[in-house]
């Protein structure tokens, strides 16, 4: 029997995620407990912040709420997803520094995969860095979900599901 061959076509879903690092020391995140949003402050503190597994899982569990849509997770998800996580203080504090010199700007025009951005309109972390990937990488789309935070494939999965089949049905075959 004749082996069939796959023709690959790239496609790119970018969700969550920013071109550089430039605004993040630049911002804020708006919203939450005093209690959250020292938490999220000891996430983003460093090394010494995280220096223990235990450290970086108490700092994380206290901020993860505001991630989502008004700092209010869908019920159970902060708890099932700790349950699930390897929390490696020694990794997470790598990946910040391996982050120092983090910046694709300059790159994204060369982009030439049919490419989806989008992110929840009450992302804590949605200071225009979608709009600049959109804006960048030619023929991009851009979507906001309206009652999601960062992660909308939790809080709004209907409408999620049904943009990216959108997204692939429209792609060329």
């Amino acid at each position: 029997m004749p082996r069939r061959r796959f023709r690959f076509r790239p496609r790119l879903v970018l969700w969550c995620t920013a071109p550089d690092l430039a605004s993040l020391v630049l911002r804020s995140p708006l919203g939450g407990t005093p209690a959250q949003q020292a938490a999220l402050g000891q996430v983003f503190a460093g090394p010494a912040a995280n220096a223990t597994d235990a450290a970086l899982r108490t700092n994380w569990t206290g901020a993860v709420p505001l991630y989502y849509n008004n700092e209010t997770p869908p019920t159970g998800v902060v708890a099932d997803v700790d349950s699930r996580t390897i929390y490696s203080a020694a990794g997470f504090n790598q990946g910040n520094a391996t982050l120092g010199g983090y910046d694709f700007v300059g790159l994204l025009s060369t982009i030439t995969t049919p490419t989806a951005v989008h992110y929840g309109a009450g992302d804590i972390w949605r200071f225009g860095d979608n709009e600049k990937m959109a804006k960048n990488i030619p023929g991009a789309t851009l979507k906001y979900f309206p009652n999601s935070g960062h992660w909308p494939f939790q809080e709004e999965q209907a409408a999620y599901v049904a943009y990216m089949r959108g997204f692939v049905a429209s792609l060329p075959r």
